[in-house]
């Protein structure tokens, strides 16, 4: 997870797209690529890597930091949960991942199903289109 997350940090919007373009312009193969790149690395590597990019560069840093954001917030819990350490984001963090998540184009992806309604129980998240979907943040 953490040579993803950082695998996008040596790329700007250009060199996204020539991964994404080398991958046959699928988003797994492309994650893929860029995770394959740091197959070499030791943990000890990677969390230098991510002590040297605590401020977000290269694609993460596109939109205002919006990518960094929401890999942050999703990435972090992916991390925790393997390690056996459980966190609860406060819930207006989850509800502006959520919010920039939603209206981004990453949101329209095949796993999302047609029209839905995401609403956090907590979080205040509600997305007033398609069929509910309720549940934590």
């Amino acid at each position: 997870m953490v040579a993803h997350i950082y695998s996008y940090e040596d790329l700007g919007l250009i060199g996204f797209l020539r991964r994404f373009a080398a991958a046959g312009f699928n988003g797994d193969r492309s994650s893929a690529r860029g995770v394959a790149a740091y197959a070499d690395h030791s943990p000890q590597d990677l969390l230098a890597r991510a002590r040297q990019h605590l401020q977000p560069t290269g694609l993460t840093a596109l939109f205002g930091g919006r990518i960094a954001l929401t890999d942050g917030l999703i990435h972090h819990q992916d991390i925790r949960r393997a390690l056996g350490i459980l966190r609860e984001v406060p819930a207006e963090r989850v509800l502006a991942g959520a919010t920039v998540r939603a209206r981004g184009p990453a949101h329209r992806r095949r796993q999302t199903p047609a029209r839905a309604h995401p609403r956090g129980d907590r979080s205040g998240l509600d997305h007033r289109q398609g069929p509910r979907g309720r549940g934590p943040g």
